[in-house]
């Protein structure tokens, strides 16, 4: 006669849900430690509640990696599931020297910031979430990524330069906390290499960061980072005042 064999299932097991969603116009894969994840293909995962998951973006040829967003625990690419949890990979295309992209990241609070950057006048336009741009067409420069959950990232890529001064600020949309309290960074790169960080000032008013201008015809990146109520872009008609009453509006 065989053997009896007892088996015990824990009915009480709590599972939880990991979803992974692709952003971006680049491309790229994630996987995930344990096991389970492969997206591309398959995106969807339970978990044991408590499970920590470790994520793992990896790009494709001429793509480049441009940080995680969704829930607040997908910041750093680790996860704990002790609830359902949805994180987005974003994917960019690499850049060639002389395309410039600006990637902005913050904390948990605000929840809400926003990037502006101001064209010169002699070619005015302005990009942010409400007039996101276009890198292949003028004005070779758009809003890639928009997030309105903390953390980031924001990203604006400037593919073709004109001449003029452009002007890079960020809005606190959510207006509290104080900007000065998000630990926001800035990264700016030109191609594939970073040329400048700046760190929100942790002391000033208002909710708009004035953080750089760009000089379009040389490229070279003027420091301002300061923090104010309005920032005034002298005769750009399209890009009218950053203020802190409310954000830019385009008529």
């Amino acid at each position: 006669a065989g053997v009896p064999i007892t088996v015990q299932i824990d009915m009480d097991a709590v599972m939880e849900t990991l979803s992974i969603t692709l952003a971006g116009n680049g491309s790229g894969t994630v996987t995930s430690s344990p096991a389970g994840i492969n997206c591309g293909a398959d995106c969807q995962e339970p978990y044991n509640s408590g499970t920590v998951v470790t994520l793992t973006a990896t790009a494709d040829i001429n793509s480049t990696f441009a940080g995680w967003s969704g829930d607040a625990d997908c910041a750093d690419g680790t996860v704990s599931m002790d609830a359902s949890k949805t994180c987005t990979a974003n994917f960019l295309p690499t850049l060639q020297t002389g395309q410039f992209r600006i990637i902005l990241t913050w904390g948990a609070s605000p929840t809400d910031l926003d990037s502006h950057l101001c064209l010169p006048p002699s070619n005015p336009f302005h990009v942010y979430f409400a007039n996101r741009g276009d890198t292949t067409i003028s004005p070779f420069a758009a809003l890639d990524i928009d997030d309105r959950s903390g953390f980031g990232p924001e990203v604006i890529t400037i593919t073709q330069r004109f001449s003029g001064t452009y002007t890079y600020a960020v809005h606190n949309f959510s207006g509290t906390p104080a900007i000065t309290t998000s630990t926001a960074q800035i990264q700016v790169f030109n191609g594939s290499t970073l040329v400048t960080t700046f760190t929100v000032p942790t002391a000033g008013t208002g909710r708009v960061w004035h953080v750089f201008d760009l000089d379009g015809t040389s490229g070279v990146i003027t420091p301002v980072n300061a923090i104010g109520d309005a920032i005034e872009v002298g005769g750009n008609v399209s890009c009218p005042t950053i203020a802190d009453t409310a954000p830019p509006i385009i008529s």
